[in-house]
């Protein structure tokens, strides 16, 4: 199991100044190899890229982490708005 999260404190603009879905202004990356909590974001961070390899369940508002929450799927890249300060924690799905 790779899960990366990037941080990021805006969205990027295109040459014309429209809005994409990338991160731009990178603040930091986090890397974990087993289930558990990542650090808590920077205060500045607004967005991250979240990258796995493994089928992930992750509690995008901290604490436990269950059926319920948000299913990563396997290989995938998504990208989530947040608060600065949370804590993420990831399962195996």
């Amino acid at each position: 199991m790779i899960v990366s999260i990037t941080q990021f404190s805006t969205l990027a603009r295109d040459g014309n100044g429209n809005i994409i879905p990338l991160g731009k202004g990178r603040n930091g990356c986090e890397a974990r190899t087993t289930a558990g909590a990542f650090t808590p974001l920077l205060a500045g961070t607004k967005f991250i890229r979240i990258a796995t390899d493994t089928a992930i369940r992750m509690d995008i508002a901290g604490g436990s982490t269950d059926t319920a929450d948000e299913l990563f799927p396997a290989n995938s890249v998504e990208y989530l708005a947040v608060n600065g300060g949370e804590v993420l924690t990831i399962a195996a799905a």
